[in-house]
Formats: C-alpha cells, sequence, structure tokens
C-alpha cells in the first residue's frame, strides 16, 4: 500500500511540475522619453499583417477573441475607446511559428518490482529527446495617435494546442494580452 501511495505522490508531483512549464512568456520595449500617464484614450486598429514571414492566424473567431481582451484589458486599466482622434492606436499580429525542442535526457536508470512476485526489472537510456511544437506570438503594439510612432511593443509567447477548445483558446488569449498589457504602461 505504501508502495501505490508512493507512486500517486510521485505522479500528482510530475504533473505540477509539467504543468509549470507550459506559461506565457512575456516581453516589452518602449520609447523611454515618452509619458505615458499623458495617455487616456485608444482606438483598436484591425490586425496588421506579418512582416517577417510567419504564419499569420487568419481566424476571424481568434481575432475577435483577441480584440474583446484587448478592449476589456484596457477598460479595467482606465483608457477609454474613441472611435477618432485616439491618444494610442492599439494593432496587434498573431502568429504561429514551428519550433525545435531537444533535451539531453542524460542516462537514466529505472529499477521496478512487483507487488505479488519476485520479478524485477532494471532500465537504462540515454540520447537526447528532440521534438516539434508550434508556438504562438501576440504582438501588441502601441502607436501614437496623431504620428503612427511606435510607443510601446508588449509580446507574449505560448505554445500551442493543435486541437484547442474554443473556450480554452478564449482563456489562453485572455491570459496572454493580460499578462502582456501588466506591463503597460511601463514603471
Amino acid at each position: 500500500m505504501k508502495t501505490i501511495t508512493g507512486l500517486l505522490i510521485m505522479l500528482v508531483g510530475f504533473i505540477f511540475l509539467m504543468g509549470g512549464c507550459s506559461g506565457i512568456r512575456v516581453s516589452q520595449d518602449y520609447e523611454p522619453a515618452m509619458v505615458f500617464s499623458n495617455l487616456k484614450t485608444y482606438s483598436i486598429k484591425q490586425k496588421e499583417s506579418d512582416k517577417a514571414g510567419h504564419r499569420p492566424v487568419d481566424n476571424p473567431l481568434v481575432n475577435e477573441r483577441i480584440i474583446k481582451a484587448l478592449g476589456r484589458t484596457l477598460s479595467e486599466k482606465g483608457f477609454a475607446e474613441v472611435k477618432t482622434n485616439p491618444d494610442v492606436w492599439v494593432s496587434y499580429q498573431y502568429v504561429i511559428q514551428t519550433k525545435i525542442a531537444s533535451s539531453s535526457t542524460g542516462p537514466s536508470l529505472g529499477i521496478g518490482f512487483g507487488l505479488s512476485s519476485r520479478n524485477s526489472a532494471l532500465g537504462f537510456s540515454t540520447g537526447t529527446d528532440i521534438s516539434q511544437y508550434d508556438e504562438g506570438q501576440l504582438i501588441i503594439d502601441f502607436k501614437q495617435g496623431n504620428t503612427g510612432k511606435l510607443l510601446w511593443r508588449g509580446t507574449s509567447t505560448f505554445r500551442v494546442e493543435t486541437h484547442i477548445k474554443p473556450e480554452k483558446m478564449t482563456e489562453k488569449i485572455n491570459l496572454a494580452v493580460k499578462k502582456s498589457l501588466d506591463q503597460f504602461p511601463p514603471k
């Protein structure tokens, strides 16, 4: 019984460890001379075309989720959406890039024992694990309303699941937008 309990504890620990590895990474860049506290209004431009040769996501449902998440998050930050003459134009780009990951597993040793018999097993492996995955990148730009000059850029990256339920995709987009805009305005 102690063996089964120990295995369950190890399995639960492994699941939590792997869950922590699938987060969203964010970064920002901005114009240091800009006084961001003067910005109060915004207008969202439709998504920008990709200039870097990445695979842009052409899905109106995803685009609508991004626009809703931007509007909600900016509203929570005290910004007002206007149709004309905004302080900033907010635009975004969502692309998917294929990535390759490798991890050196190194030597590993495994030993197992049967519960009701005297059988045991011993395993030994070495090598490198190589895998391919898709990474989503959401880039949010804030451009000055009257000049179009880039003032702030937030980038979030995360692994993309191939077959994902709409609710889960909405959750992931909301989190990516929130985590990116947590850095706006820069302090």
